[in-house]
């Protein structure tokens, strides 16, 4: 798993806030428990509504530029921008994100805390079983998992009545169909 810190400048960063709240204001969120594979849903109680930022193109485009020197080379790849808001009990059971070149997230919550949970955790395949690393969510950080790398992943889920809202990007990388 790669970290990077202070991934946006904070002329980006201000521009995602107002697209943020743009979004927040819309009424085309989709929610986890529609959207999701049923692997990553086991044991599951809260959802994660989710918004697609190809409905904020010039935003979406501004956001690639800015972190491409960061994702692994794909040039025939597909990249996918969503914003996730983790509501109350939120989470992602074990899993690999199978089927994709890379998959990133960007935390925008401000002052997370641990004891909120959301953490992500990850093991990799060659470490034992028992063997896991943790990252509390940072503003303005970037995790990145690529295809080449083995490493199964969940979110803790995360608790109730906080005083903040979760809030991350997620960028997933998908080969482009092949044309015949």
């Amino acid at each position: 798993m790669k970290i990077i810190y202070d991934v946006f400048s904070s002329f980006l960063l201000s521009e995602i806030e107002e697209g943020l709240l743009k979004a927040k204001r819309q009424n085309r969120w989709n929610a986890s428990s529609h959207r999701w594979a049923s692997n990553i849903q086991f044991n599951t109680v809260g959802v994660v509504s989710m918004y697609n930022l190809a409905q904020q193109p010039v935003l979406s485009d501004l956001i690639k530029q800015e972190l491409k020197i960061h994702f692994p080379n794909c040039p025939d790849s597909r990249i996918t921008l969503q914003f996730y808001h983790w509501h109350a009990y939120s989470s992602i059971s074990d899993h690999n994100d199978r089927g994709k070149v890379f998959g990133a997230t960007v935390y925008l919550s401000k002052h997370w805390k641990t004891r909120w949970g959301g953490l992500l955790m990850w093991h990799d395949m060659e470490k034992p079983e028992n063997e896991w690393n943790a990252f509390v969510p940072q503003y303005n950080a970037m995790t990145i998992n690529s295809s080449e790398q083995k490493y199964r992943h969940l979110v803790t889920p995360v608790v109730p009545n906080l005083e903040v809202d979760r809030f991350t990007l997620q960028i997933f990388a998908t080969k482009r169909k092949q044309s015949t």
